[in-house]
């Protein structure tokens, strides 16, 4: 990062403000150790103001294990105003060229020490130390990282936000044509922006992790093989390094990673067998539903063959019984021609005559009896007639 023209007008150096002498404005601290975080006199008491607790670390606080201790008696209600933000800027600027106590800072807020609104506030510190980076600061904006979030429309967020500080520039080479940063640049604000993501809960440790392995540090096409051997090489460093403790983290967030993916694999092995043991049971019962429905078919062919049958044999008995009612008609008609021509030129003479012999003085009773008994006859024959 450049320099603003503007000289800070105080640093903090055991709790007591001071004048920034000037090697310091020419960036000439001291040395930093092996993790990149600067070498001062531990002796002094950490201080109990935020500003404070950060600007010593700018100007060489061993970020040792107590002096994060010491976080924790800080005042809960310990602000940083716009221009301490601005001053601790500046002192970054000499004290952290290299971004490397950022990322430390980062990585101390996710130990959860201190309040929260504590941690917010150094998280925010941070950032805004990164929205002055190469031509971020010409965007005027002091947090960069919300405001690429707030207008990510893709879900995976990491990937987003790598491709925002791949398209950072550091002002412009010979030829006027803007100039990228460094690869190592990009990848220190990759990180510091990847515990931001985490976090502010924008992306989990397996997102974060899938992309920095494919986009900042590009081993995804490394074989296998390559990758198990370093990976080995580096845990047995990482053993005997100052990072110990930190590296047993890392290496039992994939210990149980393994054991949660061992366990789902398990889950699913058993959630296949139930499903394909399901799948068996409705395929038989499909088996027997089919065998079921061509017997069924078979029925209903059956049936309607019977229906159809029985639908002509009805029309040939109404037709039968058609052509029968009509017989039976006619033959009512001379039925009852029959009847009327017996009863008028047969039974009504002979029942005149017996009642005219009736009526003569003196009455002809033989020849009513005969006249009688002619007509019985006459009946009677009738009868049997119709009883055939």
């Amino acid at each position: 990062m450049t320099d603003k023209s503007e000289t800070p007008s105080i640093v903090i150096e055991d709790s007591v403000p001071r004048a920034i002498k000037p090697d310091e404005e020419k960036g000439d601290l001291k040395k930093t150790d092996a993790n990149g975080i600067n070498s001062t006199n531990d002796s002094a008491l950490p201080p109990t103001e935020l500003f404070d607790y950060i600007a010593n670390l700018y100007q060489g606080q061993n970020f040792n294990k107590a002096y994060k201790n010491a976080f924790n008696k800080i005042d809960l209600e310990s602000r940083l105003t716009p221009d301490q933000h601005e001053q601790l800027l500046q002192l970054s600027k000499n004290g952290d060229k290299d971004n490397k106590l950022l990322i430390s800072l980062a990585e101390f807020l996710l130990e959860g020490l201190g309040g929260v609104s504590l941690r917010d506030t150094v998280m925010k510190h941070i950032e805004y130390v990164i929205s002055d980076e190469g031509d971020l600061r010409k965007v005027q904006t002091k947090y960069v990282f919300q405001v690429w979030m707030d207008k990510c429309d893709i879900a995976n967020r990491v990937s987003f936000m790598m491709d925002q500080i791949d398209k950072i520039n550091n002002g412009t080479d010979k030829n006027g044509k803007p100039k990228p940063l460094t690869d190592s640049r990009k990848n220190i604000i990759k990180c510091i922006a990847s515990i931001w993501l985490f976090y502010r809960g924008y992306a989990d440790l397996k997102q974060i992790l899938r992309e920095l392995s494919k986009e900042t540090f590009g081993v995804d096409t490394v074989a296998s093989e390559s990758v198990e051997r370093r990976a080995l090489g580096f845990a047995a460093k990482m053993a005997i390094s100052n990072s110990r403790d930190g590296f047993a983290f890392f290496i039992n967030y994939f210990s149980r990673q393994q054991s949660i993916l061992a366990n789902d694999l398990s889950h699913s092995r058993s959630h296949v067998e139930t499903l394909r043991l399901k799948v068996q049971t409705l395929t038989e019962e499909i088996s027997q539903l089919k065998v079921e429905a061509d017997t069924t078919k078979k029925q209903i062919q059956d049936l309607s063959s019977k229906i159809v049958s029985l639908e002509d044999e009805l029309t040939l008995s109404k037709e039968k019984a058609s052509h029968q009612g009509i017989h039976q008609r006619d033959e009512l008609a001379t039925l009852k021609g029959n009847i009327s021509s017996f009863l008028e030129q047969e039974l009504s003479p002979l029942l005149r005559s017996a009642l005219a012999a009736n009526s003569r003085t003196p009455a002809k009773t033989r020849v009513v009896d005969i006249k009688l008994d002619d007509t019985l006859q006459q009946v009677e024959g009738k009868i049997q007639w119709l009883k055939q």
